[in-house]
């Protein structure tokens, strides 16, 4: 169900006929009507455990002017809300349309969300599980103009698939913190372009320990320091390596989780897998693929060959009967890894040859 409205109507909307889209929606109306000069929001949880984070109202807004400024929309846009409104990227999304005085378009968070799409978007946000989905509609993604993908990694394919389709697409960078996106990465045909473009209020740098600082006045922040490994250009381009906390150090050997995931992923299903790590008496720290029962020895098997140096394959290989995902469609690595060590069903993957 997809429900119409506009920047002054929705606060007439049946508060009731929200709640059964998204309850939150009324949240961060409530917010937006009260003037309240600060909203409390959650962090996804996906890579850590859920923390409230105080954002200010003037912030909010800088950052919704910001992304609306990038994309050059004009008022009275129409924006499609399909992300959950309890965490940062449902949330600006809906004030984004607000901000700019647009028509809005309601839809049930789903992981399968635009199937009854059938007007014009100038705005959407997505996660990436969403994007995957929505990609196998080709004609009702192309209602969208502009797609933001955020919330994970894209792999080959999905690059490929996205760059195919008319919708002007960018994977997005950020953070609860840094409310909502602060980098954009287009996604064009035949150009496999790895870097992210900064939007124009934020300045990054690196640390000793090549973790990305950002700072953003219009943001009030100042040299936040993520645990995200990037290399940075002189324009102030960067590239995404990976999370500092998925670094595993094996006898030495320094292994970035999301590289090896995305060498798999050429040949297994992102959504079914991830690498993670586990400690090691000899080496302090070995490298681990959790995956579906539903995968074969031969595909993994497959799907290992590809990485070029054997030191950085996956040691063992842990089975599990479902991949935890959150409300926001995030991969809950934590409680998935959490499972496969109690259900402890694992060979070692040399045993699998």
């Amino acid at each position: 169900m997809i429900i119409k409205t506009n920047y002054k109507d929705i606060f007439s909307l049946d508060k009731a006929r929200i709640n059964e889209l998204d309850p939150h929606i009324n949240d961060v109306l409530e917010f937006w009507k009260s003037k309240k000069s600060y909203l409390i929001v959650n962090t996804s949880g996906s890579t850590g455990i859920p923390k409230p984070i105080k954002l200010k109202r003037e912030h909010i807004i800088n950052s919704a002017n910001a992304t609306l400024d990038f994309f050059e929309l004009s008022m009275g846009s129409a924006f499609l809300c399909c992300m959950p409104s309890k965490y940062i990227g449902g949330i600006m999304i809906l004030i984004r349309a607000l901000v700019n005085e647009g028509l809005i378009f309601l839809e049930k968070p789903s992981r399968y969300p635009i199937q009854q799409l059938n007007e014009k978007i100038d705005l959407c946000a997505m996660t990436t599980a969403q994007a995957r989905n929505a990609i196998q509609h080709p004609k009702r993604i192309e209602f969208i103009h502009n797609l933001i993908i955020g919330g994970g990694d894209l792999t080959n394919d999905d690059y490929i698939n996205l760059s195919k389709i008319k919708t002007s697409c960018f994977h997005s960078f950020g953070m609860t913190e840094t409310i909502s996106h602060i980098a954009l990465r287009p996604i064009k045909p035949g150009i496999k372009n790895e870097y992210y473009e900064c939007l124009n209020h934020v300045q990054i740098s690196n640390n000793n320990e090549k973790q990305l600082v950002i700072s953003s006045k219009k943001l009030g922040i100042k040299s936040i320091i993520t645990n995200d490994i990037v290399e940075i250009t002189e324009n102030q381009l960067f590239k995404y390596i990976g999370r500092r906390d998925n670094i595993i150090n094996s006898g030495g050997l320094k292994i970035h989780c999301e590289l090896i995931e995305k060498t798999l992923s050429q040949h297994l299903n992102p959504s079914h897998f991830f690498v993670d790590k586990e400690p090691h008496e000899e080496m302090g720290e070995i490298c681990i693929l959790i995956c579906l029962e539903s995968i074969d020895k031969k595909s993994i098997l497959k799907a290992s060959s590809l990485i070029r140096d054997k030191k950085q394959a996956p040691k063992k290989v842990y089975w599990v009967e479902k991949i935890h995902f959150n409300s926001n469609y995030k991969m809950d690595r934590i409680k998935t890894r959490q499972n496969a060590f109690l259900v402890n069903n694992y060979k070692s993957l040399s045993s699998l040859i």
